[in-house]
């Protein structure tokens, strides 16, 4: 008996070794990557300042930026957690601590495009995966705003990330955090949408820059997101539950955040109060292009 237990505590302890070797690894490469730097030059856009385009400007920060940085873009605590660590989202205006009192239009071109802030090193939790996609015309139009948004002064610290959230990270548990590791930088150069207008042909470029594969998957057949604390995203296909929705019952959905259940979905994981600003031709081509897909089984 004596035997037993004395191995047992051995392979206890060997185990409890080989957990630390391989945190203290996945924490360090984690820090490494943050730390890397991207030499890029961003190829510009045209930045508006009339009235008009500021104003569509103004619309697409509430559909594309509020969700992490506030209504004001004066940044949030957008994650904190005491077990993994704190991540604020960013004050983007020129007030006291804002990015925007540093940040040009290159910079801003850089950061939401490529995911990679004004020293060069990526940002964390910056959809810039999806953002790339963005048309020149709709990405200068988000910049053109940010410029001129009201100033708020509120001034957030970086990321801070304990031991087992370096950890995690490093090991991929909680998805691409890192965007800037993942875009072909060089590729992006001028980018165009195609004719807004209720078609799937938009829809596509819609659901591309909206961040829908990142939470419902590649396919848009469902997936486990890897933020904390996130429910699994539902399949949009016609082969999920949502693909039997009618467009009118679509809309609602993104207008109120109820769905035809009458269950309430949660805005700290499903954005819905940015896509309520949505026009009601863009919840159409989302819709039909949704409903051009595969009807594919939910993923597991």
């Amino acid at each position: 008996m004596k035997k037993i237990l004395k191995w047992t505590g051995i392979v206890l302890v060997a185990l409890l070794v080989i957990v630390a070797i391989a945190g203290a690894y996945f924490a360090n490469n984690f820090e490494n990557r943050l730390a890397k730097t991207y030499e890029v030059t961003p190829a510009r856009v045209p930045v508006p300042t009339d009235s008009a385009l500021l104003s569509e400007g103004e619309r697409l920060a509430k559909i594309h930026c509020i969700a992490c940085h506030g209504k004001d873009l004066g940044g949030t605590e957008f994650f904190n957690d005491a077990a993994i660590g704190s991540v604020p989202a960013s004050n983007l205006t020129a007030g006291q601590g804002g990015k925007g009192r540093e940040y040009d239009e290159v910079d801003f071109i850089r950061a939401i495009r490529h995911g990679i802030k004004k020293d060069g090193t990526p940002a964390f939790i910056m959809p810039a995966a999806e953002f790339q996609h963005l048309s020149d015309e709709d990405l200068g139009a988000i910049v053109g705003y940010l410029k001129s948004v009201p100033q708020q002064n509120r001034n957030w610290s970086g990321p801070q990330i304990t031991f087992l959230g370096r950890a995690l990270a490093g090991a991929g548990l909680f998805g691409d955090v890192i965007n800037a590791e993942n875009i072909d930088h060089a590729a992006i150069a001028a980018v165009s949408a195609p004719v807004r207008g209720a078609t799937a042909e938009y829809g596509r470029y819609l659901v591309k820059t909206s961040g829908c594969p990142g939470c419902h998957g590649k396919e848009l057949n469902g997936m486990q997101p890897g933020e904390p604390g996130a429910p699994f995203a539902p399949n949009l296909t016609p082969g999920g539950n949502v693909g039997k929705w009618s467009e009118d019952q679509f809309r609602a959905a993104l207008r109120t955040g109820v769905t035809p259940d009458q269950r309430q979905l949660n805005p700290s994981f499903m954005p819905w109060p940015g896509f309520a600003y949505l026009h009601d031709d863009e919840i159409s081509a989302l819709y039909k292009y949704l409903q051009a897909q595969p009807a594919l089984a939910s993923a597991k």
